[in-house]
This record gives structure tokens, C-alpha cells and sequence, in this order.
């Protein structure tokens, strides 16, 4: 008897963690669209705190029902799903621990999913890039990642479809009203970068309103100056560090220039004798794929600065 009873209760709290879950996730995906902070919107904040409760099971079962809703979801599936790791991507967006949002952005696009490797990429290289106390292969894989960023954001910029569920709509969270009609959601960046455009007229309590070629453009613009700046910051990173600027005057005449020489020199002293193979293959590696990134971040932008 008892046992019977323990089962119904256990299968009932299983049910509405598994509605649960499914609700979080479509909150957070609507809240946390790109460049929105957790500290910069109630709702997703209150979100991740049941989320975390929940991944860690000790949401209480009126915290359940509160937030449940009617998409079913197995829980008992939870840690084998892609679902767990959005779940951890939207705890790492909150502590802002950019390690783990380029670890999740790898996994994310091995699965083929863009929105979340780019939703990921876009946390992690929102500050300035800190290279000087890396060694090359250290930094060559921080500029790989930041080279599929670009790509991504590229991807993104061309991708015409403005469908429920289409790639564009899942990474900005704008909401699809009807033939022709759009809601770019309030505290998102789509929002600011369309209301800047058209003023207030379209704004509402909502959101900004508006048609599908108001929203490409918006679109468009809001990711040609991301890889804009972005890149100008992170090409600003690379010029301090060692690997892409030698000192020639230590190497050709054998003495640095620089008052203070080594500790005030600004660029990498070596030996002759340090001057291997190995490095100069590193070097060039390092210098060829910062030259990719800034040729694919400037030829993208040529038609939108015409």
C-alpha cells in the first residue's frame, strides 16, 4: 500500500518535473537570446535559479506546478539529453564563465546546433581577449574558436529565414505574429537595434512590432557591427602578444633598443638560438589565421558599409 502510494506520488512530481523542465528551457531560450545578460532581465534570472533547482533536484513540488507547463519531457532522460547541457550553458552565461561557454560552443556545433554554439561564442568573447601570458598553441586554439565565431555570426547574417523555430528566430527570440508581422521581444538587442531605427511609433508594452524586411535589415546591421567591433577588439588583443611581434633589434643587432630592455620592451625577445623550426611554423600558424579572421570579418562587412 504504502509502496503503491510512494510509486503515485513519485510518477505525479516526475510528470510536472518533466513539464517543468520543458518550460524553463522555452523561457530561458526566449529571455537569454543574444547579447542579453542574466543581470539585465528579472525573468531569466528567477528562470535560471528554478533551472539550477531543478538540474540539481531539490526543486520543491510547488516550485514544480508553479513554473509547469504542457510539453512533456522524460526526466528520467535529463542527464543523456542536449536539454542538460542548455541547461548548463544558461548557468555558465549567469557566472559568466567563459572556459565553459567555449567548451559547450565546441560541443554545440559537433551536434550541428548553431544557435547555441553561437549564443555561447557571444558570451565568451564579449571582453577583451587576454593573450599575453599564453603560449601559442594556447592562443592558435582561442583565434580557431574565434574564427568559427565569425563564421557563425556570418551564417547568421545570410540566413534569410524568419520562420517559428528557424535558426535566426531560436538565437534572437523574436516572436512570429502572423503573415508579414514580427515581435522583437523588450531587453533583447533586436529590440534596441529597431526601435533606433524607426523610433517609437512601433513600439509597445511588448516589444517593437514590425514586417519581415524591417527585421532582416535590423538583423543584418545588428550582426555586420558585431563582427565589426568584436574583431577590432580582438585583432587589438593580438597585436600585445609575443607570438606576433619579435623584437628585431635583439635579433639583428643583438640588443633591444628600449631603455629598460626585456621589461619594457613590448615585443617578444628570443635567442638565435630559440629560433627553430617548430617556432617559426607556430608563428606563421598564428599569423595566417589572424589573417583569415580579419579578411572574413572585413570582406563580410564591404556591402554594408557602401
Amino acid at each position: 500500500m504504502h509502496c503503491s502510494r510512494y510509486t503515485a506520488l513519485y510518477r505525479r512530481y516526475n510528470a510536472l518535473a518533466t513539464f517543468a523542465m520543458e518550460y524553463l528551457l522555452t523561457g530561458l531560450r526566449r529571455s537569454l537570446t543574444l547579447g542579453v545578460l542574466p543581470a539585465s532581465n528579472l525573468a531569466a534570472s528567477k528562470l535560471l535559479v528554478y533551472a539550477d533547482k531543478l538540474d540539481n533536484d531539490t526543486m520543491t513540488e510547488q516550485e514544480v506546478e508553479e513554473v509547469s507547463s504542457s510539453h512533456p519531457f522524460d526526466r528520467r532522460v535529463l542527464h543523456l539529453d542536449p536539454r542538460h547541457l542548455q541547461f548548463a550553458m544558461f548557468q555558465a552565461i549567469r557566472r559568466a564563465d567563459h572556459a565553459s561557454l567555449r567548451t559547450f560552443a565546441k560541443t554545440f556545433i559537433g551536434m550541428g546546433n548553431d544557435p547555441a554554439a553561437l549564443l555561447c561564442l557571444d558570451h565568451a568573447f564579449s571582453s577583451p581577449l587576454e593573450l599575453q601570458d599564453l603560449s601559442f598553441s594556447e592562443v592558435e586554439a582561442l583565434l580557431s574558436l574565434y574564427f568559427d565565431y565569425i563564421r557563425l555570426l556570418k551564417k547568421f547574417r545570410h540566413d534569410e529565414s524568419l520562420a517559428q523555430d528557424s535558426n535566426r528566430q531560436r538565437l534572437f527570440g523574436f516572436q512570429v505574429l502572423g503573415e508579414n508581422r514580427y515581435l522583437a521581444p523588450r531587453h533583447s538587442i533586436l529590440h534596441e537595434e529597431l526601435s533606433d531605427r524607426s523610433g517609437s511609433s512601433k513600439k509597445g508594452m511588448s516589444g517593437h512590432t514590425c514586417g519581415s524586411d524591417d527585421l532582416r535589415r535590423g538583423i543584418t546591421q545588428l550582426i555586420s557591427a558585431r563582427i565589426s567591433v568584436r574583431t577590432e577588439a580582438q585583432d587589438d588583443a593580438c597585436r600585445g602578444v609575443h607570438g606576433f611581434s619579435t623584437c628585431l633589434h635583439l635579433l639583428i643587432e643583438e640588443k633591444c633598443d628600449s631603455p629598460d630592455a626585456e621589461e619594457s620592451c613590448s615585443f617578444q625577445h628570443i635567442q638565435q638560438e630559440q629560433l627553430t623550426s617548430d617556432w617559426y611554423n607556430a608563428r606563421l600558424r598564428l599569423i595566417l589565421l589572424q589573417f583569415q579572421i580579419l579578411n572574413s570579418a572585413r570582406y563580410d562587412n564591404l556591402d554594408v558599409k557602401r
